[in-house]
């Protein structure tokens, strides 16, 4: 169950629940030791012309990372997008949180889909996809056949 809080004061951490997960603690434990904290959009693309039109929108309206400096700056997040939280103490990141249009904040972390390794912002998830869409191609077929790098 994720955890829903109101901001009263952005300076002052507000109460956790009794479901506070370990994940919400060590995002928690971040800001109360003064670290700014990134959250950077995840713009998913879905399926055909329709999905990647999506994308783009999803993209230019929430594109943009935001600096958080205090735990109820979670609340300024856009809603029903998933982003990372990167603080600016670490080299890297597993955590992704997400506020929903009632205001809960939930924290979680993205799984690879075949290996069901847990993902990090430094992950590399798009480098298979060429090797896989060139199976079948001949090794002589036209450049114009083949799959550029986006």
């Amino acid at each position: 169950m994720p955890t829903t809080y109101t901001a009263n004061d952005p300076a002052t951490l507000v109460p956790l629940s009794p479901y506070a997960t370990a994940m919400e603690l060590m995002v928690r434990s971040w800001f109360a030791a003064g670290h700014e904290v990134l959250w950077i959009p995840i713009i998913e693309v879905g399926d055909g012309p329709a999905g990647a039109a999506q994308a783009r929108a999803d993209a230019a309206q929430h594109g943009d990372p935001k600096l958080l400096r205090a735990f109820a700056d979670l609340d300024g997040l856009p809603p029903d997008i998933n982003g990372w939280l990167f603080p600016a103490h670490l080299n890297d990141t597993c955590i992704v949180a997400m506020r929903d249009d009632a205001g809960a904040v939930t924290f979680g972390s993205l799984t690879h889909p075949t290996t069901r390794q847990t993902l990090f912002y430094s992950s590399d998830t798009e480098s298979g996809l060429l090797d896989l869409r060139r199976i079948g191609l001949p090794k002589d077929a036209p450049p114009s056949s083949r799959p550029s790098a986006v």
